[in-house]
C-alpha cells in the first residue's frame, strides 16, 4: 500500500506544469438535476455547458490527462468532464446529454451507496441534507449500461468518508471493497480512484 501511494505521490509531483497551455481542466459534476438543492447544474445549465465545450475545448478521458500534459503542442484547451458519488441523475439526465456531444466523462461511484447499505445511504442523507428520492444512486444496469457506451467508470471508496480521519487498515478497507465490488459488478478492472 505505501509503495502504490509513494508511486501516486510521484505521479502527481510530476504534473505541476509552468506553462498554462499545456495545462487540463478536470471538471467535477456531482448531481444533474432540475431541483435538487446540491445539484452541480440543472439538465438546461449542463447542456449549455456541454455543448461550449464541445465547441471550444478538447474533451478527453480522465485517463488521459496525465499523458495530455506532456503535450507541448495542444491545438485546443483540454477538458475532462468527471462525476463522483453515482446519483441516479447521472444516468436520467447527464449520460443522455453527453451521449449527443459525443463526450467521454468518468463516472466515480461510491459502491456502498449503489448497494443501498443503510449506513452509507444515511451519511448520504446527511451530508446533502435530502432524503432518500433526492440521493438514489444509480442501478448497477444502468452503469454496466454507461461502461458498455464507452462511459469510464471508478471507484469513489465504499462509504464516502473522510480518509484523513481513518486508521491505515480503515483506508485500505474503503479502497479495497469499493474498488471490489465495483469490479464484481461490473466484470471489468476498476483502475480509477476520486478521493471524496
Amino acid at each position: 500500500m505505501k509503495a502504490g501511494l509513494k508511486r501516486l505521490a510521484t505521479g502527481l509531483a510530476g504534473l505541476r506544469i509552468s506553462d498554462p497551455s499545456r495545462r487540463v481542466a478536470v471538471l467535477c459534476y456531482h448531481s444533474v438535476h432540475p431541483t435538487k438543492s446540491f445539484a452541480s447544474a440543472t439538465p438546461e445549465q449542463f447542456t449549455r455547458q456541454v455543448q461550449w465545450l464541445a465547441e471550444h475545448c478538447e474533451v478527453i478521458r480522465f485517463s488521459a490527462v496525465t499523458r495530455a500534459v506532456e503535450d507541448k503542442d495542444p491545438k485546443r484547451p483540454r477538458v475532462a468532464i468527471t462525476f463522483d458519488d453515482g446519483y441516479a441523475d447521472n444516468y436520467e439526465y447527464a449520460f443522455p446529454i453527453l451521449q449527443t456531444f459525443r463526450l467521454p466523462a468518468t463516472f466515480f461511484l461510491t459502491a456502498g451507496l449503489l448497494e443501498n447499505d443503510a449506513v452509507v445511504v444515511q451519511r448520504f442523507e446527511m451530508q446533502r441534507r435530502s432524503l432518500y428520492q433526492d440521493i438514489r444512486p444509480l442501478t448497477w444496469p444502468q452503469v454496466r449500461q454507461m461502461a458498455a457506451s464507452g462511459y469510464d467508470i471508478g471507484a469513489h471508496t465504499y462509504s464516502h468518508p473522510n480518509l484523513a480521519h481513518l486508521d491505515a487498515p480503515a483506508v485500505k478497507r474503503e479502497l479495497t471493497l469499493g474498488k471490489e465490488i465495483l469490479q464484481q459488478r461490473l466484470g471489468q478492472s476498476i483502475d480509477g480512484l476520486a478521493y471524496p
